[in-house]
């Protein structure tokens, strides 16, 4: 099996999605399939991540990114196994 680093730029089209479902204050408005409930924790999902367009650094499960907890990070891992 091979594993692939993809960089991905950030594009308009991302932030504008994201920038969509924000409230009045700027904020952005979660949706049921952003994250679940873990032990009591909300998880994100790998979804979310991806719209978020780069790594937050805060050491989520569920980070797409490669290296993963690396904030600002854009390389994503995909896995093909």
């Amino acid at each position: 099996m091979v594993n692939w680093l993809v960089q991905v730029e950030l594009v308009k089209s991302s932030k504008k999605n994201i920038s969509q479902h924000n409230d009045e204050g700027g904020r952005y408005k979660l949706s049921p399939s952003d994250f679940y409930i873990e032990d009591g924790k909300y998880v994100f999902t790998k979804e979310f991540h991806l719209k978020r367009g780069s790594c937050c650094g805060n050491g989520c499960k569920n980070c797409p990114y490669f290296p993963r907890h690396k904030k600002g990070n854009t390389t994503i891992f995909i896995d093909n196994g």
